[in-house]
């Protein structure tokens, strides 16, 4: 919320300096500073739960390729057959944030998954994810119903989306030891700022961190 705010602040702006060559007092309309919350991060078994709670191989195959690659919904949606590079183990990822493109990993496990998928689902041949009319690609709507149906069968009751897949693909990344400059181009993240976030939402213990309180002996005095 704080950050829509600040986008539209920030194009009312431009706005008046750029186009309308009006002085913009920031003093008197300011940037707006919010409390900022901490997304919800599922475990690896939650995730492992919805997945093997959708009522389809497709629904299964969208969720398990968005979380496998940390892929948006939109741009899991308009994912092509071709952007399957089974050579190189990547996903070619077209018209991503800021309509830039990027590649990221494909999991084995989920090439796997999704060569089943394309066997059994009528084998498209252009979209990858294609709607009832295969003449266009899935909706992001459909893929947020996917996720709702599968969390009412796993009883998964926090409040996530289907976004929350991506972070948690990129929160487990870092937990499995990697680091920040490895995530940063998978997630096509210009900035590095932007995935050091991700830092603070991995569980401590699975990157072995320790509190110094856990180095103190067994002796403490009453």
């Amino acid at each position: 919320m704080v950050g829509s705010v600040n986008y539209y602040h920030t194009c009312i702006k431009f706005f008046f300096e750029t186009v309308l060559d009006k002085p913009w007092n920031s003093r008197r309309i300011p940037r707006l500073r919010g409390y900022y919350t901490v997304p919800i991060i599922l475990s690896a078994g939650e995730v492992q739960r919805i997945i093997d709670s959708c009522e389809s191989l497709k629904q299964k195959a969208v969720l398990s390729t968005i979380y496998a690659s940390g892929l948006r919904n939109g741009e899991a949606c308009r994912l092509q057959v071709q952007d399957i590079q089974s050579e190189t183990m990547q996903i070619f990822v077209r018209l991503s944030k800021r309509n830039r493109e990027r590649y990221t990993i494909l999991a084995e496990s989920n090439l796997e998954l999704l060569r089943k998928y394309w066997s059994q689902c009528g084998r498209p041949r252009h979209w990858l994810f294609p709607s009832k009319s295969t003449d266009h690609h899935m909706s992001v709507k459909t893929v947020r119903s996917y996720l709702e149906n599968a969390c009412l069968r796993a009883n998964i009751t926090k409040d996530i989306t289907v976004h929350t897949l991506c972070r948690c693909f990129a929160t487990h990344f870092l937990e499995a030891g990697h680091t920040i400059y490895d995530l940063q181009p998978l997630l096509g993240h210009s900035c590095l700022a932007s995935a050091t976030r991700y830092i603070h939402l991995a569980r401590p213990d699975k990157r072995n961190f320790k509190s110094p309180f856990d180095y103190f002996g067994d002796d403490h005095d009453c």
